[in-house]
């Protein structure tokens, strides 16, 4: 048969032996259905000249199948590899996927979002910019009705779905390993003012050692320069810590960068951690100690939360926390290198 914009859906199935569910899910692309069966409703589609109609099929759901994305900065690695978990799962549901960045700017934030609406994204994602409310995110959403998921960043008051790694356990891991190594003057590095995921990190910290311990923190931002700017004004205000915490391996580059320039070396002067385990930490050397923050877990959780939530769309929000691991290298003096800490 030739093309023909009469072949149906049910043509197809007819010809293929198979139901029309299961020509939709092809059409789809969907992993439940088998190789085999894949073949042959394919076959099918190509012998009958059978075209798919995505508008249309579009408008008989309702939907757009598309979902939006709102992360921060390209740049930061931890992110790039939870956008592309988002991209392939959606990927297997059928979704397309409309990605903005905010900078962390929250008037960039509410203008992306919105953006987003316009294109009648069917869910979205985001990771909430400093300074994000609760009322905010209400007045954003509640008028549009889209499910929607945080990511990475809790907004207090926002009983909403939210994943994210367990920032606070991986923080108390470090610490209780750098408590057995005597440490007794910690630094943290990083991040923005008020930040409850830089709280966390400090009370995981605090939570890890069995003693008395000085903390000094530094919310220099998230950026490389932020290392270089922490350090800095480390070393110049006073004697060096035993260890310093960078709040993400970006910022682990900088710290490593002004340790250079002042001839300070990581692992035998000072201990020196970072969290992600992006591949930052493989090309420092000494390679670089960090807290394991599962990216490609999160994004995967994220949309599996957002199908979730367009099938139940009432459901009670939903909280996921990624268990975090300390993997040991050599820029922790006395540590056990080439270990895993994930008691």
């Amino acid at each position: 048969m030739s093309a023909d914009a009469r072949v149906t859906v049910l043509d197809v199935a007819h010809h293929a032996g198979v139901s029309r569910a299961t020509v939709s899910l092809v059409l789809r692309e969907s992993p439940r259905i088998s190789e085999a069966t894949k073949k042959r409703v394919r076959q099918s589609i190509k012998a009958l000249g059978y075209r798919y109609n995505r508008s249309a099929a579009n408008l008989r759901s309702a939907r757009s199948m598309a979902m939006g994305l709102v992360l921060a900065d390209v740049r930061d690695s931890h992110f790039a590899e939870v956008s592309m978990a988002i991209q392939e799962k959606l990927d297997e549901a059928g979704y397309s996927l409309f990605i903005g960045y905010t900078l962390d700017d929250l008037v960039r934030q509410y203008r992306l979002v919105g953006s987003m609406f316009e294109r009648q994204v069917d869910g979205l994602m985001l990771l909430p910019a400093p300074g994000t409310t609760a009322e905010g995110l209400r007045s954003l959403f509640n008028g549009e009705n889209v499910p929607h998921v945080l990511i990475g960043r809790r907004v207090d008051d926002y009983p909403f779905d939210f994943v994210s790694t367990d920032y606070a356990e991986g923080a108390r891991k470090l610490g209780d390993l750098l408590s057995g190594l005597r440490v007794r003057h910690v630094a943290l590095v990083g991040g923005y003012p008020d930040s409850r995921n830089v709280q966390d990190r400090v009370a995981g910290l605090r939570a890890g050692f069995d003693q008395d311990v000085r903390f000094d923190v530094l919310t220099t931002g998230f950026e490389a320069d932020a290392g270089v700017r922490g350090v800095a004004h480390l070393l110049d205000q006073g004697p060096l810590p035993d260890a310093i915490i960078a709040y993400t391996d970006t910022v682990a580059l900088g710290i490593y960068d002004e340790l250079a320039r002042r001839s300070v070396v990581p692992g035998r002067d000072v201990a020196v951690v970072g969290f992600d385990e992006s591949r930052i930490s493989t090309v420092l050397r000494p390679q670089l100690t960090t807290v394991s923050t599962s990216p490609t877990a999160i994004g995967r959780e994220a949309v599996l939360l957002l199908l979730s939530q367009l099938e139940d769309p009432k459901r009670p929000g939903r909280t996921v926390r990624i268990a975090p691991e300390l993997r040991l290298t050599a820029s922790v003096p006395g540590a056990a290198v080439g270990s895993q800490v994930s008691r």
